[in-house]
Formats: C-alpha cells, structure tokens, sequence
C-alpha cells in the first residue's frame, strides 16, 4: 500500500505540473510569436526554449526518483562556446527538433493532465466509496449526500446490501493499488525511455552569425 500511495504522490504531481506547464507555455508561445514582430518576442521563445529542456529535464529527475534510478546522462550542449551572434540565428539554434517535441509534448499535457488526474482519482474514490458505505449509513446519512444516482440503482437503505458493497470495495482496493502502481510505473518509464532516446548532440548543428 505504500509503494501505491508513492504511485498516487506520483501521478497526482505529474499531473498538476503537466497542466500548469501547459498553460504557462500556451501563454509564452502566444506572447513570443504575438510580439516577434517589435524584437522582443524573439527574447521570450528563445526564453520558452531554454524553459521547454529544463521541464523535461525535472521530468526525467521525478521519474528516476519515483523508479529509484539514476536519470540518464544528458549529452553535452554543444551550444557552448557556439552561440550565435544575430538574433534570427539564436532562434533558429534555440527552437531545434528536440526543442519542438518537447514543446508539443508540454502542449499535449493540456489534455493529458486532466486525464491522469481523473483516472487517479477514480481509481481511488471507487472502492472507498464502496467501502464507507456502513459508515455512511451509521452516521444517518442519506446517500445522496455522496452519489447522485445510486439510490436509483440500489436500496443502500438495507444494511446486508450495504454490507455487500463494502466487501466488494475492500476486493476492488488491491485492483486498485496495483492500477495505480502500474500506471505510474508505465509513466515514468515511459519518461525515461524517450529521455534515453533523445540525441540532443546530433539536434543541432553549429549556427553561423
């Protein structure tokens, strides 16, 4: 149950990051390409960029903390000693492919962030609803204080029915937990193995001013 209750801190984090950052890069992108026009755009993407590998590379940390791991060595940035003079080739070497991918999957976030909440959240809230359901009735209260639907469904009224669900959200809690762990653990492999694959050395190529 502890390694379950990791998982959930994980996801429920992950998720909450994922959608703030997706907002915050909505907000840059449309701040940059709004104001590329009188230069100071060209600041803030070059900005969003330097942004967009520092989120990832927290990402990467999480999931190696979460997997008690190591995080992959990163290549060194090959932008050292490089940089170019002229705003339009710092841009150009900012925003490289991998910046661009990283970028779309901070986007992406926008919805999976929701979904990852929900789906943890539900997970959870199934089986102990099921299984608060003698309390509730213990402390008078009416069920639907707590579920719109289920006097529609079933009579919780009864106490051998309420009884009978109660068991069945203590059998649905290990599902439950494992899904969770499962989850979480396909998330930050996940993270891990595209943090693996990336070849930020090979992404850019040495600007000219």
């Amino acid at each position: 149950m502890r390694e379950a209750l990791r998982a959930s801190w994980y996801l429920l984090v992950t998720s909450v990051i994922g959608i703030a950052w997706a907002t915050l890069l909505v907000t840059l992108l449309a701040t940059g390409v709004g104001t590329l026009i009188i230069v100071i755009g060209v600041f803030v993407l070059i900005a969003t960029a330097r942004l967009v590998h520092w989120v990832e590379k927290e990402e990467v940390e999480r999931a190696a903390r979460f997997l008690h791991t190591e995080p992959p060595t990163s290549a060194s940035d090959p932008a050292l000693g490089l940089t170019p003079v002229t705003l339009p080739a710092r841009l150009r070497y900012a925003w490289t492919p991998s910046t661009l991918s990283g970028a779309l999957a901070g986007l992406l976030r926008m919805v999976t962030g929701p979904l990852l909440l929900t789906v943890t959240v539900v997970l959870w809230a199934v089986p102990l609803g099921l299984v608060s359901t003698p309390i509730l009735l213990a402390a008078d209260l009416e069920p639907t204080e707590w579920t719109e639907h289920i006097d529609s469904v079933v009579d919780v009224a009864e106490w051998p029915l309420a009884i009978a669900m109660s068991v069945v959200g203590l059998l649905l809690l290990p599902l439950a937990a494992i899904s969770i762990q499962r989850l979480a653990t396909v998330l930050a492999s996940r993270a891990l193995a595209l943090a693996v694959s990336a070849k930020p050395s090979s992404d850019r190529e040495p600007a000219h001013a």
